[in-house]
């Protein structure tokens, strides 16, 4: 037995010398959003109730819990993710549950370089809306597989070149001839940011789906600019031109401005557009989100918005909620709970005077209404 516990302690000292240089344990988060619909009508067709929100594989309760660990020089992400109650089920991402939508591991060597390896969901050189409009760029890595090197040679100062992998064995794709084209899969990114004045990002991005479709490969560039310099009101701005087809550019960009200084009021507006060349058209909306604490965690609040929904079939409506989306007129009066973790739970009612069916790239000519109960935990 004493021999027992002086191995252990030994190992323990050598462990412990080992990793000297990490914290003492990781750290987990979860999030989750999660919404019930008891009921939902389009047009004149019988109400319905179910499930949302609808962005997830498998449509229903979205559950997304994000596992990481941070050490001094190395650290590493995952993201699983299913919907409904298919925790436990296997099979293809695309039909069930779960499955790992992001995961990265990375490394830094002093405070110049930083080099990420995996399918990450990385933020980097690309602005969100502060609202809750769908984002007009790709993400620079957005489940991609791929990696990035990061170079920060002065203070505030980003620089990223990638290389986009698509998934598949090299030694299958070796035997079967199947060759990628470099030039095809390859981004940069740059970022420079002035403290409490303002964020400038830029970024071009082009991959391949899967190895050796150069033709359908997404190509992207992007820039926009970030101010911070009036406290308690940021302001956003992105344009992304989406040169995938040669014959038709597809231009898109919003504007986003929030306020907090009217505390306990807080407001955000957005605008967007997006221009088609073939055919010839152009989209564009703006909303409007009020929102009042009566008293922590209780608030109320309302969104207004208008959606022009022109580019039928081309671009999605910008009002997305997880409750579907439309064109036309929207309001949206709404009670909520915030809590300080990120957890809320939000109920309200929805009527916009043209609804898409619930699914992208859509629309039509028929109002809806809906009752969302809207819960998020998150720590």
């Amino acid at each position: 037995m004493k021999k027992a516990l002086v191995v252990l302690l030994a190992l323990t000292c050598m462990g412990a010398m080992a990793f000297a240089d990490a914290p003492t344990a990781g750290s987990f988060h979860a999030w989750n959003q999660g919404n019930m619909f008891p009921y939902y009508q389009i047009g004149s067709t019988a109400a319905s109730a179910g499930w949302g929100p609808q962005w997830d594989n498998v449509k229903g309760i979205d559950q997304e819990w994000t596992f990481s660990y941070d050490g001094n020089n190395y650290g590493f992400d995952a993201t699983l993710e299913f919907g409904m109650d298919n925790f436990g089920n296997t099979g293809n991402p695309a039909t069930a549950a779960p499955s790992i939508s992001w995961f990265s591991t990375y490394y830094k060597f002093g405070d110049l370089v930083k080099v990420r390896i995996g399918k990450p969901r990385f933020n980097d050189y690309t602005l969100f809306s502060q609202l809750e409009g769908n984002n007009v760029a790709s993400r620079f890595g957005d489940s991609d597989f791929m990696g990035i090197l990061q170079l920060f040679p002065v203070s505030g100062l980003s620089l990223a070149a990638a290389y986009y992998l698509p998934a598949g064995a090299a030694a299958a794709n070796a035997a079967l001839g199947t060759n990628p084209d470099y030039g095809t899969n390859i981004g940069v990114g740059a970022s420079y940011a002035v403290p409490d004045l303002l964020t400038v990002v830029a970024a071009y991005k082009s991959r391949e789906a899967t190895m050796g479709t150069t033709s359908s490969a997404l190509k992207q560039v992007s820039g926009g600019v970030s101010v911070s310099a009036i406290k308690g009101l940021p302001i956003s701005a992105s344009v992304v031109a989406d040169i995938s087809n040669s014959s038709n550019t597809i231009i898109k960009g919003f504007a986003s401005v929030g306020s907090t200084m009217f505390a306990p009021l807080s407001l955000t507006l957005d605008a967007f557009f997006a221009n088609f060349q073939s055919p010839s058209q152009t989209a564009y909306g703006a909303e409007l989100n009020a929102e009042y604490t009566v008293m922590a965690p209780w608030a109320v609040g309302v969104n207004v918005g208008y959606d022009g929904g022109s580019a039928t079939n081309l671009y999605y409506g910008w009002f997305n909620q997880g409750v579907g989306d439309w064109g036309g007129f929207e309001i949206y009066p709404y009670v909520k709970a915030n809590f300080d973790n990120g957890s809320s739970l939000k109920i309200g009612v929805v009527y916009a005077t043209a609804a898409g069916t619930a699914v992208a790239n859509t629309t039509s000519s028929n109002a809806v209404i809906a009752v969302p109960i809207i819960y998020v935990w998150s720590f």
